[in-house]
């Protein structure tokens, strides 16, 4: 399929796209419920977790210094707390 991105093929394939979530979102009584669930599920850890890795990326402790250590125990504990509060 070599389709060259036209902006009628763009534009087809953006309604469709949208139409079949129409569509599924109204067919899906609980469909509210889902979004939030997997939302939360899915963004939650990453709001906590994401901020600690990148510190880590951006400020490179020594492997096995204090600050390492603390900063991967506060990772664990936040995320085995987040995952278990989700579920």
């Amino acid at each position: 399929m070599n389709f060259k991105p036209t902006f009628m093929l763009r534009f087809l394939t953006r309604n469709l796209y949208d139409a079949f979530t129409m569509m599924f979102g109204i067919c899906v009584p609980f469909f509210g419920g889902l979004l939030g669930f997997f939302g939360g599920f899915a963004f939650a850890p990453t709001t906590y977790f994401i901020p600690c890795v990148c510190w880590l990326i951006i400020h490179k402790p020594k492997i096995g210094s204090l600050s390492w250590i603390i900063n991967w125990v506060c990772n664990h504990i936040i995320t085995k707390h987040v995952i278990r509060f989700n579920v």
